[in-house]
């Protein structure tokens, strides 16, 4: 008979290899690494089920007024768009639109159609849009002519981008309905030291006519006497005296010399240019 003592250590011995033997066999499982994750951009679940039918190029309708109207959105203007990247999904603005099918579209014009879409910018721009009832736009619109900017035409729909990036478009935007005087501006000393030269310190068409509640009277802004001018802190005209000089002789709007100023009043510009 064995005696228990000199069994122990047998034992021991057979469970240490058991272990051993299962561990052995068992899978190796590496641990997770620890990663960094970056936010990406938000995921635009609206945006994908619209695009589903919206995505395609010859999608289109006919409006009452015979005008074909284009229903196809490009993917990618909308994704590079500030809205999307900031996770503005279609229905902030398509606000009565919220599956398929749509309600039935009542607009005569194409016309119609975006002077009536152009009011959800209210929602989230309240100030410009405010601002922007008080400008020369608004003022045509309300005289009857429909086809005056609404913001639509200047910042775009599914496109919207910086509006100043680069600086030069912001005058070549207004030179959508403008184009002439654009053509004046881009040929001064001031459009041609932008264009050409990309000197970000020139003035645009918004420094002078006031940007959303765009104005007519640039030269009250522009040509007042000095002492007054002052008043009007950090305008582009008192930035140098030598480019005012040589804009009025060559350059936008041919702004007038020292006889037509206010009162008959001459400026400094004036008195040392002679």
């Amino acid at each position: 008979m064995v005696k228990p003592k000199l069994l122990l250590p047998l034992v021991i011995s057979g469970v240490l290899m058991l272990i051993w033997g299962l561990a052995s066999s068992a899978p190796v499982t590496a641990a997770p690494l620890a990663v960094d994750r970056v936010s990406g951009p938000p995921v635009q679940q609206t945006e994908q089920y619209c695009l589903s039918c919206h995505g395609k190029p010859d999608l289109q309708m006919t409006l009452p007024s015979g005008e074909k109207l284009s229903l196809y959105v490009s993917p990618e203007h909308l994704k590079s768009s500030v809205h999307s990247a900031a996770g503005i999904e279609c229905e902030a603005c398509h606000t009565n639109i919220t599956t398929y099918p749509h309600p039935a579209i009542d607009f005569q014009t194409r016309r119609e159609l975006s002077r009536s879409y152009y009011q959800a910018c209210q929602k989230c721009h309240s100030a410009n849009y405010e601002k922007a009832q008080d400008s020369m736009h608004a003022q045509a619109a309300a005289a009857g002519n429909l086809n005056a900017a609404i913001c639509t035409d200047c910042h775009g729909a599914h496109d919207v981008q910086p509006p100043d990036q680069p600086r030069a478009k912001i005058s070549q935007t207004c030179s959508q309905c403008h184009q002439d005087i654009f053509n004046s501006y881009k040929d001064s000393i001031h459009g041609s030291a932008l264009i050409n030269e990309n000197n970000p310190d020139v003035p645009v068409c918004t420094d002078c006519h006031g940007v959303h509640n765009e104005q007519v009277w640039v030269i009250d802004r522009c040509l007042q006497p000095v002492s007054n001018v002052m008043a009007w802190s950090g305008h582009l005209c008192l930035q140098g005296q030598l480019a005012h000089h040589l804009a009025r002789k060559r350059g936008l709007h041919r702004l007038p010399r020292y006889s037509q100023h206010p009162a008959g009043q001459r400026s400094e510009i004036d008195r040392e240019s002679g």
